[in-house]
């Protein structure tokens, strides 16, 4: 007799199989009948975006895998549903093996803050010859970790900002609001209240740009490890699980539906 862990993971190892073929096949279906829109997405953030807790259960301690996809796999599937023919940039490689490579490129540094992602930004710029259609920033959270003021955080991120809007202006950014920071959370909070604002100045001054909502949206990482729905992140509630990064996806995927690429 097989032993039943067994076949759960071929079960598994079958159902991602059949999910990448049925992604693969449409995306070509699309190709094919001219109707898929290219769309190059420059991921711009630190663990978080990186992925780290993807593989961790419930609670538990986190660990930033090679396979982890946190958000960004959940997020490209959901572009590619959208009709878009997705590929990624970045310095980084990170990704399970059973996704296209073309959605496992990005700039999730773990323990980067604004500033460093500034810095790299025209090094990130440089890992292809054409320029990213799409940016998603999710920083903040090492900023606050580290303990730096309100003001200095307001500053380093009008910074990223301005240097993406004067690099590549056509490209449309997607900054969201730090998910939930308990440990930190007066940081995290001022912070989230004046970025609608901030990308509101940016807008005025022709960039196209969109606050995504990932606190308000997404409910991760909010409360304490016995809070309702504290499974949605690893120990110490900083890093969603699996299931948490889901709904940060599902956050961007609605917020770039809404607006458009």
């Amino acid at each position: 007799m097989i032993p039943t862990v067994v076949l759960r993971k071929v079960n598994m190892i079958g159902f991602h199989t059949i999910a990448m073929r049925s992604i693969i096949l449409l995306t070509l279906a699309n190709i094919l009948l001219g109707s898929a829109e290219n769309v190059l997405w420059l991921p711009l953030g630190d663990s978080i975006t990186w992925g780290c807790g993807t593989d961790v259960t419930p609670r538990g301690s986190v660990t930033c895998a090679k396979d982890a996809g946190g958000y960004r796999v959940p997020l490209a599937w959901a572009l590619s549903q959208a009709g878009h023919n997705i590929s990624t940039m970045g310095t980084l490689t990170t990704g399970p093996p059973y996704v296209p490579e073309e959605w496992t490129r990005h700039e999730g540094h773990p323990g980067w803050r604004f500033d460093q992602i500034d810095q790299l930004l025209n090094t990130s710029l440089k890992t292809s010859t054409t320029p990213p259609s799409l940016i998603t920033i999710h920083l903040g959270t090492n900023d606050c970790g580290q303990g730096v003021t309100e003001e200095i955080l307001e500053a380093r991120a009008i910074s990223l900002l301005n240097h993406i809007l004067a690099a590549v202006p056509t490209a449309k950014t997607f900054i969201a609001s730090m998910i939930g920071f308990p440990a930190k959370a007066a940081c995290a909070d001022t912070f989230n209240a004046k970025l609608p604002s901030i990308v509101d100045t940016f807008k005025q001054r022709g960039m196209k740009i969109v606050y995504t909502p990932m606190q308000e949206w997404s409910g991760v990482c909010v409360g304490n490890a016995t809070a309702a729905l504290s499974g949605l992140c690893c120990s110490g509630q900083v890093h969603p699980t699996a299931a948490g990064y889901l709904r940060m996806a599902s956050a961007f995927a609605l917020s770039i539906a809404e607006s458009g690429i």
